[in-house]
Order: C-alpha cells, then structure tokens, then sequence
C-alpha cells in the first residue's frame, strides 16, 4: 500500500512539475510558461540520426508524441526522452559506450534478446514492476531503451517490450 502511495505522488508531483515544462512543436521547443518563446532544437538535442518523433507515433500508435529535452521534467534523463502530449513519458533513450553494456546486464538482465545488435538483452529496472528495459550494443555503441509505467494502469508500461525492441532495431539501424 505505500508503494502504491509513493508511485501516486511521484506521479502527481511529476504532473505538476511537467506543467512548467517545455514541449516540441515541429523542430521548436515551446515554453508551457510563456508559449510565445521557441527556441530551436539542436541536432543534439533531438538527434534524429537515431530516433524521431514520428518512428515512435508509428511504432508505439500514441498520436502527438513530443520530444522532451534532458532533464526538462522528471525522469527525462537520457539522451532521447519521448512523451505524450500530456507530458507522460512514454521512453527514455540513452545512448552511450560499448563498455555499459555488461554493468546494464548485471543490474537488469532477465534474457537474451535474439536478432538485435551484436549483443542485446531486455530486464526490469524495478523488482516487482512489469519488464520495461531494452538494452543492447552494437560496434561501439550501447543502447538503452527504458518504458515508462503508464500512468492509468500502474502494473502495465506505456508500450511493450515488443514495440521497444521496435524501437531499437530502428536505432540499430542508424548505427
């Protein structure tokens, strides 16, 4: 039962804090506080070499998916952050050195995933919850997709692990 409780005020507190945030129009992020102010997105920031808005409309069926910049809101911590409209976050993307892979795979390893990059595995990232990790390498790369709980239903993620290993095989294939 306190469980349940942290995960509704982590949720509400993360509502709140999402309403002062920015979202992405097209190649703009637009203030939620003052809607008039764009500032342009770098190709860092949104790094379309590896996943778009539009990949994640497509695989995922959530229409007006955003583009969240890093730490914009709470849990947009990695290097591609995908929300809905509403600001819920729908996937984390980080992307770093082939060296993470095995510390990755000692913390959250569940099984081998077949048929994607040159190593790849899916997890958990909390004991208990639904599986929601998605992590493999490939040359010099480590990837790591995280699904966010979807916030009607606390026991189920936004988008399956199906779609996320998706969502990897169209990153693995900009590599």
């Amino acid at each position: 039962m306190k469980t349940k409780i942290f995960y509704v005020s982590i949720l509400l507190i993360s509502f709140f804090i999402a309403a002062c945030g920015n979202k992405v129009n097209g190649n703009k992020v637009v203030s939620k506080i003052n809607p008039g102010v764009q500032n342009k997105v770098t190709p860092q920031q949104q790094n379309t070499n590896y996943l778009t808005v539009q990949d994640v409309e497509k695989v995922s069926g959530i229409k007006d998916v955003i583009f969240v910049s890093k730490s914009s809101i709470p849990g947009a911590g990695g290097d591609l952050n995908f929300a809905t409209k509403d600001s819920n976050l729908i996937i984390m993307v980080q992307i770093t050195d082939k060296s993470n892979f095995d510390s990755y795979k000692s913390y959250y390893f569940k099984s081998e995933i077949k048929s994607l990059g040159d190593e790849a595995m899916e997890g958990v990232t909390t004991k208990g919850m639904p599986d929601n990790i998605v992590v493999f390498k490939k040359g010099g790369k480590c990837v790591a997709i995280s699904v966010f709980i979807s916030p009607d239903d606390f026991k189920k993620n936004i988008i399956s692990q199906e779609q996320s290993i998706q969502l990897a095989k169209i990153i693995e294939s900009k590599i």
